[in-house]
């Protein structure tokens, strides 16, 4: 992810979006100036994420869900940055939407566009390991 402006005090630009406004999901976004939120709505695992990130500049983020090893994983440029164990699931719903950049639930005064660019945004059936996020980034 590549931001052409940080956000300012309160906006919320999302980077991916698996469900619903007040519903189960997955949401990376950017908070603002200097916090990126992960987020699993409405499951017993919710927690943000502050990281130092500056603008006009790339960031390669994987996020890793492992639902056997109950563990969540974030890496930025190819380091794990943080680790998170969970129980129980998410449920994200019946026909949930996937938003890359935007997301549609929020209420209409909300920023919520992706104010920079994404590149090769993959999704994996299963969680990485971390020798396989490292060689994405390298």
């Amino acid at each position: 992810v590549n931001m052409n402006r940080l956000p300012i005090s309160g906006e919320m630009y999302y980077v991916l979006s698996l469900g619903h406004f007040r519903e189960n999901g997955i949401r990376l976004f950017y908070r603002n100036a200097t916090q990126t939120t992960l987020r699993f709505d409405n499951s017993p695992f919710t927690h943000d994420i502050n990281l130092d990130l500056s603008a006009s500049t790339w960031y390669h983020i994987v996020v890793t869900r492992n639902a056997t090893t109950n563990q969540a994983i974030i890496y930025l440029n190819g380091n794990k940055i943080f680790t998170q164990s969970f129980t129980g699931s998410v449920d994200y719903g019946t026909n949930p939407n996937l938003y890359i950049g935007y997301w549609t639930g929020a209420p209409a005064d909300w920023p919520i566009e992706l104010n920079g660019k994404l590149d090769d945004v993959k999704i994996y059936k299963n969680a990485l390991t971390d020798a396989q996020v490292v060689s994405l980034y390298t």
